[in-house]
């Protein structure tokens, strides 16, 4: 929990926040701040801050969440065949909306309508990726459509011992260096001596 606190230093840690602001400031400064981690940290590092975020909401209730970052006003669920504001008032209420998170953290966030909640969510997923890539494994998804019998062709782009960018196809192993070329100008353009510029 310390790594945490000192990434967020503004706010206080979630078991010592008394007040109802200070849970609200914690909640939303370690979920922003999580889903903003841009790549160029590193999967491990990004992977325990989601971590420790992710310990750190246990101890939230959903009323706390829905006050910090409240359900969207979407309701036509049943008709996209997709999440809504019904569904997400199903899921707080079969929970218990002044029940702590606890273990169903990640499984009640992923079910909760709201867009940086599931940016959270879908950051959380592409570093459990990263990690994966990492390992050398094949990402979740291409572990999945394989599953189902599907053939997938995708393309990692790699450096090479001489640092050019090179693109690896993972279905066959085929390897192609990525051109860092500008593209010619047309022989055909001419500058027009006068013109208006």
């Amino acid at each position: 929990m310390k790594l945490l606190m000192n990434h967020f230093a503004e706010a206080p840690p979630i078991q010592q926040a008394q007040s109802k602001s200070q849970r609200r400031a914690w909640i939303y400064a370690a979920m922003t701040k999580c889903a903003c981690l841009d790549n160029s940290v590193s999967p491990s590092a990004r992977l325990e801050r989601f971590y420790h975020t992710l310990e750190g909401l246990r101890d939230i209730t959903p009323r706390e969440l829905m006050n910090v970052f409240p359900p969207e006003k979407m309701y036509d669920g049943d008709k996209y065949e997709c999440k809504d504001y019904f569904t997400t008032m199903e899921v707080i209420t079969q929970h218990g909306i002044d029940t702590p998170l606890g273990d169903y953290v990640f499984e009640f966030l992923y079910d909760y309508m709201n867009r940086k909640t599931r940016q959270f969510v879908v950051r959380w997923i592409n570093v459990i990726d990263d990690m994966r890539h990492a390992d050398g494994l094949p990402s979740m998804i291409e572990s999945f459509l394989e599953s189902q019998g599907a053939s997938v062709t995708m393309f990692r782009k790699i450096t090479g011992a001489d640092g050019r960018e090179l693109a690896y196809n993972t279905q066959d192993g085929t390897i192609a260096v990525i051109s860092t070329k500008k593209p010619r100008t047309p022989s055909w353009w001419k500058i027009i001596e006068g013109g208006q510029g």
